[in-house]
């Protein structure tokens, strides 16, 4: 949840932008019919999190195959929710590889900038 101490943080670092994810961690193997006594709604907290970032104004990438619910159903109304609230719903693998290229893109410039060297030491 976006509460005072999380919004502080984010504040002190200059936070701009979230990814947000949420993974139920369950052990394994587990009898059937039996719930854990603490068992996560993650697709809860993050559609909570997420709505609390948007109504602050900081953009929210979801990583659609980082949630998880026990009830499968559920997952795919709470993304849906969150896509319609304003959360940018994609995947782990495209986030990954989105940052990778913007890493990429910030070398060479930086490279550009300290006299015509990309970010590998060739010419540019």
């Amino acid at each position: 949840m976006h509460i005072p101490p999380v919004q502080d943080i984010l504040k002190s670092h200059s936070i701009e932008s979230a990814i947000i994810v949420g993974i139920e961690v369950r052990p394994r193997p587990f009898p059937p019919l039996l719930v854990p006594p603490d068992n996560p709604q993650s697709h809860v907290c993050v559609l909570q999190s997420t709505l609390d970032l948007l109504s602050s104004k900081i953009p929210v990438f979801l990583l659609a195959d980082a949630v998880s619910s026990c009830n499968r159903q559920e997952i795919p109304i709470a993304l849906e929710r969150m896509r319609q609230a304003g959360a940018v719903v994609t995947t782990s693998e495209s986030v990954l590889f989105q940052l990778m290229r913007e890493s990429l893109l910030n070398l060479a410039v930086r490279g550009l900038m300290e006299g015509g060297r990309g970010c590998c030491g060739s010419e540019v």
